[in-house]
């Protein structure tokens, strides 16, 4: 279970949802994780050394982002 009760794993990603200094550490344990694709970091979670880090290790990486914002404006 991670230590951060603000984020959340699933089988294939990762999110932080709230804005903290160490944010990192969320995307960290995904790395730890193979089952897990992508980390997603909510709005105002901006991890760039992170967010090297994931897509160093192949996987996806969502940075300062909304799914409620995203979603509707790419499915149109």
């Amino acid at each position: 279970m991670p230590r951060w009760p603000t984020s959340r794993s699933t089988s294939t990603w990762s999110t932080c949802s709230a804005a903290r200094p160490d944010a990192g550490g969320v995307a960290d344990e995904a790395l730890a994780r193979p089952e897990v694709r992508a980390v997603w970091f909510q709005l105002d979670v901006v991890d760039h050394a992170a967010t090297e880090r994931v897509r160093a290790a192949g996987r996806t990486m969502v940075m300062d982002r909304c799914p409620a914002i995203e979603w509707p404006r790419l499915l149109g």
